[in-house]
Parts: C-alpha cells; sequence; structure tokens
C-alpha cells in the first residue's frame, strides 16, 4: 500500500472536492426529506440507511468520470478509486476523525493494507466521511481521513460549497447528459487542517 504525504493527497482530491462534499453531505439532507419516521431508527440503523446513500451519491457523482472507479469487491463495501493512486471508503467519523469501525480482522486488514479480495492493494486507503453536530441534527463536516490500526495519521477537511449554492444530488440524468440548464459551479478547495502530520508510527 502507497504511503501518501497528506499534500500528495490533497493535490489528488482537489479537482473533486465538490462531489466528495456531496457524497458526504448530500445523504444527511436526504435522510431528513425522505425518511418520515427517523424516531424510530436506533442509531446503527441510520448510519447504516446514511452508508447506502452515501454510495448512491458517490455512483452519482462519479459515473463515467475518467481517473475515478467505482470498486464492488467481494466483501460488499463499495469503494472509490481516484487516480489509480487512492481508494476511499465511506464512513461516519468520529470526533477525532475515525472511521466508527467494529474492529473486525477485515478492518484492520484494511487499515494495514493487506490484500483483500477484489481491492487494489497499491492505493492509499482512505476514508470519507462526515461528522454530525452535537444535536446530530445536521452535517457539521466531511473529510477524508487516513489512519491506522485506530490512530490517525492526518485528515482533510473538505470546504463547503459557497453560501447560496445549492447542493444538487447529481446534475446528470442517466443518460449522462447535464440537466436543469447551466448550472455554475465554482472550482473547489481542498481546506487542511492546520495541526501537523503526525509521525509514522
Amino acid at each position: 500500500m502507497l504511503k501518501l504525504s497528506r499534500d500528495v493527497v490533497s493535490e489528488i482530491l482537489e479537482p473533486f472536492a465538490e462531489p466528495l462534499f456531496r457524497i458526504g453531505a448530500v445523504p444527511f439532507e436526504r435522510w431528513l426529506s425522505e425518511y418520515p419516521n427517523r424516531e424510530l431508527h436506533p442509531p446503527r440503523t441510520r448510519a447504516n440507511i446514511l452508508y447506502d446513500l452515501m454510495v448512491d451519491q458517490a455512483r452519482r457523482e462519479f459515473r463515467g468520470v475518467r481517473g475515478t472507479e467505482i470498486i464492488e469487491p467481494p466483501s460488499g463495501v463499495t469503494l472509490l478509486a481516484i487516480a489509480e493512486r487512492v481508494c476511499i471508503r465511506f464512513k461516519k467519523l468520529d470526533e477525532d476523525s475515525l472511521p466508527s469501525n467494529n474492529p473486525t480482522q477485515a478492518v484492520r486488514d484494511w487499515e494495514n493494507g493487506e490484500d483483500l479480495p477484489g481491492i487494489p492493494s497499491a492505493l492509499q486507503r482512505l476514508a470519507l466521511g462526515y461528522r454530525l453536530n452535537r444535536l446530530q441534527t445536521a452535517v457539521k463536516d466531511v473529510l477524508v481521513s487516513n489512519s491506522r490500526a485506530g490512530h490517525l495519521l492526518y485528515d482533510i477537511i473538505l470546504e463547503e460549497p459557497d453560501a447560496g449554492l445549492i447542493v444538487l444530488p447529481s446534475t446528470r440524468d442517466d443518460s449522462g447528459s447535464s440537466g436543469g440548464g447551466q448550472i455554475q459551479r465554482p472550482v473547489r478547495r481542498v481546506r487542511i487542517r492546520k495541526s501537523e502530520e503526525q509521525a509514522e508510527f
């Protein structure tokens, strides 16, 4: 597995920052608007639904996008590969920017870069996720994190689109053509935490 620095990963992700942000942010908005009986679902069920919505959003955003690939390994965990250099899974993240995981052997193998069926072993493995506010009523931030054995190596916070910009689930119809007229979106930048990248252990 590659050990890419935070700066290198930022450069790889920068052209895709806005669709990556939407993968983390739009699912919770869909949860609020499309699931009327939310009080019936415990947090675990909500997390599972949000994961499915993140995967759906990733497929919408990156269908046919050059230099990217949706990977469907036998494990059933959908992944996004970018530029043949990074491989991203989708997770709810905790306050320490770490994925909310059960410490299974598969999770440990993923973080340690072990060979796993259907997953390219040479790519840098990352997590794209969201964090909710204290009241669990909105997405506080969306970020990409690199961790190993439960320790954060670094994280990269993705900027929210400019105020007033409508965040749409997708601007493409099923045929792949753009819909909805001329929607102008600014070029997004990746905002990085000022904290130092943590040393390898």
